[in-house]
């Protein structure tokens, strides 16, 4: 049996579905700041693409927790983007 990846295996095994992203701490007491530009940012990465990856960790099969990113991160959401590239 061949254990090598193929690139498209590599590629799907590496996105990560948006709907399975938790933020690490719900509670933000910056979320006013954070949602602040939101509009803009999302115009920025449909024009030119997403320049800083998020950065999650698995905390589950399928499941991960956002450690870095969260304005990033609502601003794919309203872009509708179903999923990210994990790194």
């Amino acid at each position: 049996m061949d254990s090598k990846i193929t690139q498209q295996e590599e590629s799907e095994f590496r996105r990560v579905p948006i709907s399975s992203i938790e933020m690490w701490n719900e509670a933000n007491v910056r979320h006013t700041e954070i949602m602040a530009g939101i509009d803009e940012l999302a115009e920025s990465i449909k024009q030119i693409g997403l320049q800083q990856p998020l950065i999650v960790q698995e905390i589950a099969k399928n499941k991960f927790k956002l450690i870095s990113g969260q304005r990033r991160f609502y601003a794919l959401q309203k872009l509708g983007k179903k999923s990210i590239e994990r790194q």
